[in-house]
């Protein structure tokens, strides 16, 4: 998969879904190295799985994101509102993935989506990828609210039980079936 097309689907998706939860148009940069938060911060990330493997990852700092979900929601965030902006950052994420799944489509085939998860309060937290995944990352601001949001990835072996599953789910049990006897067919000569 092309990175051109991978950046272009993550820059529409930020700028789509803060159109729609903000009415605003977001400030978008390349992160070029990324700076460690001076407060703590909201980590959230979902699992897109399909022909591709992907995290979806979003960093802010907490008064960011509490700006962000306050916004979201028509109403101010106080301290007292962690649960509020969990939830909030969320959906949040929700809606980026759903919408990276609706614009890969095409060229990548359908995702699964997992659960997404949301961490806070860890102050200094850097985003580091494994060895054998590809990364796009961009910056956004909105107002005084800052957002990094980052996409790891990296293409399915059509031999890996992931890619079974991905072409069972397209082709049906009889094309897997014909995946997993060649996968043991090659095992077997080695």
């Amino acid at each position: 998969m092309e990175v051109k097309k991978i950046e272009k689907a993550l820059e529409k998706t930020i700028v789509s879904t803060f159109e729609t939860l903000f009415s605003e148009k977001p400030c978008l940069s390349d992160i070029r190295q990324v700076e460690k938060a001076a407060e703590d911060v909201v980590v959230a990330s979902i699992g897109l799985t399909g022909h591709m493997n992907c995290s979806l990852v979003i960093v802010s700092p907490l008064s960011s994101m509490r700006f962000l979900v306050s916004k979201m929601l028509g109403m101010d965030l106080g301290p007292e509102s962690l649960q509020d902006i969990v939830d909030g950052t969320g959906e949040i994420l929700n809606i980026f993935a759903w919408s990276m799944k609706s614009l890969l489509k095409d060229s990548v085939g359908n995702f699964e989506l997992s659960l997404p998860a949301v961490i806070v309060g860890m102050k200094d937290t850097e985003i580091a990828r494994m060895k054998k995944t590809q990364k796009v990352a961009l910056s956004a601001k909105l107002g005084q609210a800052k957002f990094e949001t980052y996409l790891f990835y990296s293409e399915q072996n059509e031999y890996s039980i992931d890619g079974i599953g991905a072409l069972a789910s397209e082709q049906g049990a009889e094309a897997a079936a014909a995946m997993l006897k060649k996968m043991y067919q090659a095992r077997e000569r080695k």
